[in-house]
């Protein structure tokens, strides 16, 4: 295979620098509600476009500009596109073993849905036997704000009590 020229290498980087600015006028049109619907969205052309754009900068082999990108978010309605991923992706095995912890302190989840968590403090000592517990105690009480949690701790008991939900299975047959 050829190794892409000089005169090619620059001519991708122009290209890709002049859908940028392109990228970056229709933001302009977008926030200045020229380019959008009567609902506040991009128009479909404007949809198009940019998914024109991302398609052009990928054929070119290069990475996406950040106008491309942030056009591209805009179109799909993802108002931060930067943001950090959610608390369980964050915290990756931290979270499932106080997940888990939790499903195994937990009653029968299918006679008692609204459980009651055990306490912080206890959860706490399990995934972090060596921190102090105040710092750790907060960090589970800040999780258990996101449903997502809850929706873990559920999933987690099913697949620790898997003869209990054959069982409640069964019986509603």
């Amino acid at each position: 295979m050829n190794k892409p020229t000089k005169d090619y290498r620059e001519g991708n980087a122009e290209a890709v620098r002049e859908y940028a600015e392109y990228a970056r006028s229709l933001l302009t049109a977008i926030d200045e509600k020229r380019s959008v619907r009567k609902d506040g969205n991009p128009t479909q052309k404007t949809k198009e476009l940019a998914l024109y754009l991302a398609k052009e900068c990928t054929a070119l082999g290069d990475p996406l500009p950040e106008e491309v990108l942030e056009l591209l978010a805009r179109c799909l309605h993802i108002h931060d596109p930067y943001k950090a991923p959610g608390p369980a992706a964050r915290n990756g095995k931290l979270w499932e073993k106080a997940v888990d912890y939790e499903a195994e302190q937990a009653p029968d989840i299918l006679l008692v849905p609204d459980f009651e968590f055990s306490s912080a403090s206890q959860v706490a000592r399990q995934v972090w036997p060596d921190q102090d517990s105040v710092d750790s105690h907060k960090t589970i009480e800040g999780w258990r704000k996101h449903p997502e949690y809850r929706g873990d701790v559920v999933r987690s008991w099913f697949r620790q009590n898997p003869e209990k939900v054959a069982a409640k299975l069964i019986a509603d047959l």
